[in-house]
């Protein structure tokens, strides 16, 4: 027994070991959270427009066509929780900050915490790249490993030489949606789209509501304008939304707007856009769609809106 015991031991040091160097190696590789945080670390202060949000505004708004100086912090599944955790990380180093953009999609105040969803493992790159210091040091949230699908994706890629890219350009806008890369079959998926991001209840408004109002009134303490979008959609997803949730959403964007005064522009069944401006039925092409979006938004909002 006392053999077995001393075998066992070694081959589970072993694996730890072999564990800890993996999650080393992967924590090496290149990915959007990091490269975020430190374009932030070194150039913050010159930030006048910010772009925050999920995939909508990741890959729909191309910061390079903005005015001044812009930055995209979005990411893919980011709600409005992480939107202030890191409004207000970077607040007091973005000196020259005037402008916050902000979507409003169909299911952002309908999503639980990001940590309660099928994406619960991004919050694992908020806390290990990006500084977010919200969970303990020996949670599932401080190691890749966690998620052991993604880990062992990360390490085939590492052992076959096959490292990835960043997904983003220079300025944090999302890459990869290109019309090259469309998907085949984005229209019949459009109604699995519409069931994913339609609320069983409506048990999470609240706090996103809330979460919502404090990025709203923390950007006007600090005389910081916020813009509120909604992204365009291809039609066979926005006549498919469930008409309930879609008037809540107006509902709570039109208090918003009469209590504190922010801009919102609806692009969700604009006509002007096209197929090919659309890598799926709620996301823009990154190469056509996003270029065409954020031509549309300067003139709708930066001419008049924004300050200069």
């Amino acid at each position: 027994m006392k053999k077995f015991l001393i075998q066992a031991s070694i081959f589970a040091i072993i694996i730890a070991g072999f564990l800890a160097a993996g999650e080393y190696a992967i924590r090496q590789m290149p990915n959007p959270y990091k490269y975020k945080h430190r374009w932030m670390q070194q150039n913050a202060g010159s930030v006048e427009t910010l772009i925050l949000g999920s995939s909508h505004t990741y890959y729909g708004i191309n910061p390079a066509m903005l005015p001044g100086k812009a930055f995209s912090l979005a990411n893919v599944s980011q709600d409005y929780k992480y939107d202030l955790l890191l409004l207000e990380q970077y607040a007091d180093s973005c000196k020259s900050l005037r402008n916050v953009i902000i979507p409003v999609s169909y299911f952002s105040f309908f999503d639980p915490d990001l940590e309660c969803s099928n994406e619960w493992y991004c919050a694992i790159y908020y806390k290990i790249y990006m500084g977010i210091d919200i969970h303990p040091a020996l949670s599932k949230y401080n190691f890749e490993l966690s998620h052991l699908s993604v880990y062992s994706g990360k390490i085939r890629n590492l052992l076959s030489l096959s490292y990835p890219t960043i997904d983003c350009d220079s300025l944090g806008f999302g890459s990869k949606f290109t019309l090259a890369d469309k998907h085949h079959d984005w229209e019949s998926l459009s109604i699995q789209a519409v069931n994913r991001h339609t609320a069983k209840d409506w048990n999470n408004v609240s706090a996103q509501v809330r979460r919502l109002t404090e990025i709203i009134t923390f950007c006007q303490s600090r005389s910081i304008n916020v813009i509120l979008i909604t992204t365009p959609t291809w039609h066979k997803y926005y006549e498919n939304l469930d008409p309930r949730q879609l008037q809540k959403m107006y509902d709570i964007v039109r208090d918003l707007q009469a209590r504190y005064g922010v801009t919102y522009i609806d692009y969700l069944n604009d006509t002007r856009f096209t197929a090919d401006d659309f890598h799926d039925c709620d996301h823009l092409s990154t190469d056509v769609g996003a270029i065409k979006f954020t031509r549309i938004l300067c003139r709708d909002i930066f001419r008049d809106t924004i300050a200069r």
